[in-house]
This record gives structure tokens, C-alpha cells and sequence, in this order.
């Protein structure tokens, strides 16, 4: 009986080592011995073979086509914008109006077609995003005074309107007289229309433009955009960036560059014939904000900015400049200095 239990005692004993040798095992393939192996496997460690659970997900499929790089065809709609809460004086036989009217013309990158010299009436837009750029005209000046500088920068990306003020535009009858005050409420004006989906023209409805604008002038609408950008009495803060060709400070009431000071870039023709260096040279100092001065070697009053020997390099830097100050766009503000240093077209002043 004795010797019976004792039998029964080892075979327990044995079967519980055995029990346990096979847990142990388990535990350490099964348990932080397997957890080891599973990382050296996804680290790619030799001998190692991760294999996974699931495919992975596809790349996903655009929906859009990608953007493509400029030049862009460029298409032009001619509307005329009211507004009736402002009159104009009378000009020669012209009666004095109780609203002021507003001739636009529009140019902006065209949907469709190959890049060249030609505006596309009512061409499709291409989607944006785009910047909306104002154009203020000379004194006795006109849309027709720059049709190729115009062109060239919607062709580089952005909407560009140009407005016949009333009184100082060349293609409107009677004599032409100064009137930049006006004429920065006229900006404003364009721009509330232009940046209102319900008012703009049909073939810009799609377009989406960024959140803040720029305006350009030249000569007399160098002083118009300078006011409009930065005097003190009707600064708009839309404005994202200026740009003074030929132009000068004057004619507003308030102070200049003291309540905004957008990016500014002023640049002037060696030659001018009719405004001096000095007066854009006085703009360029009067901001304390960022800024660059470049004069362009030989360029007459208007030829600085029309002729094709400097347009294209001039085209160049106004795009990158409205790039960096309007998109933040780093590559184009890289560029900025090398486009202002163009050897026998742009000097940095």
C-alpha cells in the first residue's frame, strides 16, 4: 500500500514538470521573447521577415489636375462698374453725374489655350487661387498705355483690373485734370465688386482670390496707389502689397505710411522725361515697412515699363514681389534680389 502511494507521488511530481517545462516554452515564444523578435523583424534586422497583417491603403487618386507653371493664355472682360454714392464733377462737354461710372477692363489667366501675346474676350477663368490686383493709370492715360505690361502680368498669374477714372483718364473725352483722392475710393470701389462673387463678372465667378490685394500705379497713379496703400485718410486694409512706377506722394491729407505700411516696390525709369528719380526716391524713404527701390537703365516715363527691352525683367520682379508679400510665397522672395539686378535693364537703387 505504501510502496503504492509512493508510485502515485511520482508520477504527480512528473507530470507537473512536465506541465511546466511546456508553459515556460510557450511564455517565452508566445510572450516578451515573440514582442523581441517582432521588433528586431520591423527594424529589418538580418534574417528577419516582417509580414504584414493588411495591404496597405492606395495612394490617393487627385481629383483636380495639378496647377500648372505660367505663362498662361490670358482672357479679358470689359465691364462698367457704378457707383452711387459718389458723383463726378463735369469734364469739358461732359455734364457733371451724380453717380460715378467706372470703364473696367479685366485681364486674368484663361481656363484653355496656349500662352500668347492675345487677350481672349470672355475667356473661361482658370481657377484660382489668384490675387487680385488694381491698376491706377497715369494723368491723361488709359488702359491702351500699357497693354503689354498688363498682359504679361495676368499671363504670370493674377487678375488684374484697370479702371478709367473719370477725370484723369486719357480714353474718356474733355481734358484730363489730377484727381487721386477720387480715384483711391474708386479702387476701393473696384475691389468691393471684384472680391463679391454675386457682383463680379460672369466669367471670374469661379475664381477664389486670396484674402488680401495689391494695387499698382503709374505716375499720377503711382500717387493714387501710394494713397489707397497708405495714407493715413483712406489706407485700405485689403492692401497686401503696393507697387509705385514713376510716382510721388501728394495730394492726400493724411500721413503717409503712418497707420499702414504694406511691402512696398518702387521702381523708376533712368530717362523719365517727365517725373524725376527724386520723386520716387521720396516714396521709397517715406516707409518704414519692407521695401525695395530699382531703377530701370534707360527707361523713359512710360517705355520703362512697356518697351520689350526692360518689360519682361520688370513683369519678372513685380510677380515675384506680389508672390512673396501677397502668398508668402518663399521661392519667389529667394528670387528678389536677382530679379532687381537684371546688367543693363534693372539697377537696385
Amino acid at each position: 500500500m505504501t510502496r503504492n502511494r509512493v508510485l502515485i507521488g511520482i508520477v504527480v511530481v512528473l507530470a507537473f514538470a512536465a506541465v511546466s517545462v511546456w508553459g515556460w516554452a510557450r511564455l517565452d515564444h508566445d510572450g516578451d521573447g515573440g514582442h523581441r523578435a517582432s521588433i528586431r523583424a520591423n527594424r529589418g534586422a538580418p534574417g528577419a521577415v516582417a509580414t504584414p497583417t493588411s495591404s496597405p491603403d492606395p495612394p490617393p487618386v487627385p481629383t483636380t489636375a495639378p496647377e500648372l507653371a505660367p505663362p498662361y493664355p490670358v482672357g479679358v472682360v470689359h465691364v462698367t462698374v457704378v457707383d452711387p454714392t459718389r458723383g463726378v464733377a463735369a469734364r469739358g462737354g461732359t455734364p457733371a453725374a451724380a453717380a460715378r461710372a467706372l470703364p473696367l477692363t479685366i485681364r486674368y489667366p484663361a481656363a484653355a489655350g496656349a500662352a500668347s501675346a492675345v487677350d481672349v474676350p470672355d475667356a473661361p477663368a482658370r481657377r484660382g487661387p489668384r490675387a487680385l490686383v488694381l491698376f491706377a493709370h497715369g494723368l491723361a492715360l488709359a488702359d491702351h498705355t500699357y497693354p503689354r505690361f498688363l498682359h504679361d502680368l495676368a499671363a504670370a498669374g493674377f487678375v488684374v483690373a484697370d479702371p478709367e477714372f473719370p477725370l484723369s483718364s486719357g480714353a474718356l473725352s474733355g481734358p484730363a485734370r489730377s484727381d487721386p483722392v477720387e480715384q483711391a475710393a474708386d479702387l476701393a470701389f473696384v475691389a468691393g465688386q471684384l472680391l463679391d462673387p454675386a457682383t463680379r463678372p460672369e466669367p471670374l465667378r469661379a475664381v477664389d482670390f486670396a484674402d488680401h490685394l495689391a494695387v499698382i500705379g503709374h505716375s499720377d497713379g503711382g500717387i493714387t496707389a501710394a494713397g489707397f496703400a497708405a495714407n493715413s485718410c483712406c489706407a485700405d486694409p485689403r492692401v497686401g502689397a503696393v507697387v509705385v512706377l514713376a510716382g510721388a506722394l501728394g495730394r492726400f491729407s493724411g500721413g503717409w505710411f503712418t497707420t499702414a505700411s504694406p511691402p512696398l516696390l518702387v521702381m523708376h525709369g533712368t530717362a523719365d522725361e517727365t517725373n524725376p528719380v527724386s520723386s520716387s526716391q521720396g516714396v521709397y524713404a517715406a516707409s518704414p515697412g519692407p521695401k525695395r527701390f530699382v531703377l530701370v537703365e534707360g527707361g523713359s516715363h512710360i517705355g520703362a515699363f512697356e518697351d520689350d527691352a526692360s518689360r519682361p525683367a520688370v513683369v519678372t520682379l513685380v510677380a515675384d514681389f506680389l508672390r512673396a508679400s501677397i502668398a508668402g510665397d518663399a521661392a519667389a522672395n529667394a528670387r528678389l534680389d536677382a530679379d532687381s539686378n537684371v546688367p543693363g535693364v534693372l539697377l537696385p537703387g
